[in-house]
This record gives C-alpha cells, structure tokens and sequence, in this order.
C-alpha cells in the first residue's frame, strides 16, 4: 500500500494472521512472521514491483519478529 495515498500496490500470497512485517532497505526485501507457522519473504524489484521468494516454515502460532 502506497502509505501517502492509500492505494494497493501489490497483492500477494502470503501466509494466514500475520503478526508482524518488517522491510530491509539495504536488501529491499519485506519479512511477514504468520500465525500459520510461516515467515514470508518478499523482494521488492521496481517502483511497483514485489514478488514472493519463498515462504519459510517455522512453527504455528510462534510469533517471530518484535
């Protein structure tokens, strides 16, 4: 979501309940820690552009990121 305007950039594939996102500006990736026992990353590759590279199993209800 483009956080001046509000508008959704990108919808993608992530696990269910998350619990936290993170982004990393020096690798230009997003970490979300899931309820359902995942952490998703995500690369950002353009202005608009992001895509899954992989969704991590951990364990269920863990809550991995602070």
């Amino acid at each position: 979501m483009d956080a001046t305007s509000g508008k959704v950039i990108a919808s993608l594939p992530i696990g269910e309940h998350v619990d936290a996102a993170a982004f990393d500006p020096g690798k230009q990736r997003v970490y979300c820690s899931n309820g359902d026992g995942t952490v998703t990353v995500i690369q950002k590759s353009g202005k608009d552009s992001f895509k899954v590279l992989e969704n991590i199993v951990t364990q269920k209800g863990a809550r991995t990121m602070h």
